[in-house]
């Protein structure tokens, strides 16, 4: 029970602190305060390859946002010890399919920034954490729709005991 309640914890910080990012980069926009990572230079500089990054990068914010979102509600029902429920089994599938387009996204910055690199004549090899990051990420929501998949398999197992004389 106590894992179940640090998982919630966990989680909904996750969430919350996700939530306050990303609208504090819609009201720092305005100001001028925001920088790319890759590119330490006012908003009003950017090139089109800077707002590509920052528009995939939002992008996979927004659906790592709805990934925690149905983990959210996942934790919710395990705290409550419903574990085979459609909502769980749904939440997973979703959780998972967020995860993985989070991935991708991640993984075009990535590509994008790689380019913009090349063309700027600037290509370093360096060790960069990035790219593990969006497969670590893609991987995680891999395991959840996996996991969904098994937990229906369960569900069914669990359904068919219970009409069992």
């Amino acid at each position: 029970m106590k894992t179940n309640k640090f998982f919630k914890i966990l989680i909904d910080g996750l969430f919350v602190s996700q939530l306050i990012f990303i609208l504090g980069i819609f009201f720092n926009i305005p100001n001028g305060v925001l920088k790319i990572n890759m590119h330490n230079s006012p908003v009003e500089a950017w090139e089109l390859i800077y707002w590509l990054i920052f528009f995939f990068s939002i992008i996979s914010y927004i659906f790592f946002i709805i990934a925690l979102f149905q983990l959210r509600k996942i934790a919710k029902h395990l705290l409550k010890k419903n574990y085979f429920t459609a909502l769980i089994i749904n939440s997973l599938k979703k959780s998972g399919k967020a995860f993985v387009y989070s991935g991708i996204f991640s993984f075009s910055v990535v590509v994008v920034s790689f380019f913009r690199r090349l063309i700027d004549k600037t290509f370093q090899l360096t060790f960069d954490s990035d790219l593990i990051i969006c497969l670590f990420i893609t991987t995680i929501g891999l395991f959840l729709i996996i996991q969904s998949k098994a937990m229906l398999s369960a569900k069914e197992l669990k359904q068919e005991n219970d009409l069992t004389i």
